[in-house]
């Protein structure tokens, strides 16, 4: 008989204990039940189990209608082999279900109750059916439409044999359609401000002056000399 059990070592390792070799399975299983490995799992056998769920319960009577026996284990928290609790599961199925293929663990799926992976794995051995305990949950009911719009979209998928898929998980309740609310419009463009015309400084002034004086000058001069056909 050989048992791995999780010690409390430095290096937090498991160890193989080895109790020796039987003609029998049940000389080996005698003494491993007499070992104080056997006699703590024995302690946890007794241990009061928390009652099942109404939805769990519901389970464990269809499994007797189906002639299947759920399998316990003293090792699991859940009481049921191969099935533990995950808190950080999604949605509302946080129990896992693990099963050894080819040496190896494989994940068989997470489920609602520990008691619905215990009837999969049930079932998974007996070679029957599980696809109802692995299907997906049912589609949430369609919105009520929010315009008369709506309702005519609704009717005219209804005369094509349409069905719209529903979604629980965005603001619209249909898959892949999201709700955007209307923008503002732009605001219009400010209008080009034109620079004033900065006011001439003073050098400008007394030169323009000055061109003024000269041109004054020049027409006073040209208008007091004589005319030719005078002379």
């Amino acid at each position: 008989v050989t048992f791995q059990r999780g010690r409390s070592l430095r290096n937090g390792a498991s160890v193989l204990v080895h109790l020796g070799s039987f003609a029998t399975a049940e000389e080996a299983a005698t003494a491993y039940a007499r070992s104080e490995y056997g006699r703590a799992d024995a302690a946890k056998l007794l241990q009061p189990r928390a009652a099942p769920t109404a939805a769990g319960a519901e389970v464990i009577r269809q499994a007797g209608r189906q002639g299947l026996t759920l399998t316990s284990s003293s090792s699991s928290s859940t009481g049921y082999k191969g099935v533990c609790y995950d808190p950080k599961g999604r949605g509302s199925k946080k129990y896992k279900l693990q099963a050894t293929v080819g040496g190896n663990s494989v994940g068989l799926g997470m489920f609602a109750t520990a008691e619905q992976a215990a009837l999969f794995y049930a079932r998974r051995e007996a070679g029957r059916d599980t696809s109802d305990l692995t299907a997906p949950p049912p589609p949430p009911p369609p919105p009520v439409p929010s315009s008369p719009a709506g309702v005519k979209a609704v009717r005219q998928a209804g005369r094509e044999g349409l069905t719209l898929a529903t979604s629980s998980s965005n603001n619209s309740g249909y898959r892949g359609v999201c709700y955007c609310p209307p923008q503002p419009p732009p605001s219009p463009p400010a209008p080009l401000r034109t620079p004033a015309a900065s006011p001439p400084s003073a050098r400008s002034r007394k030169a323009a002056g000055r061109r003024a004086a000269r041109e004054t000058a020049a027409a006073m001069s040209a208008g007091s000399k004589p005319s030719s056909a005078s002379s």
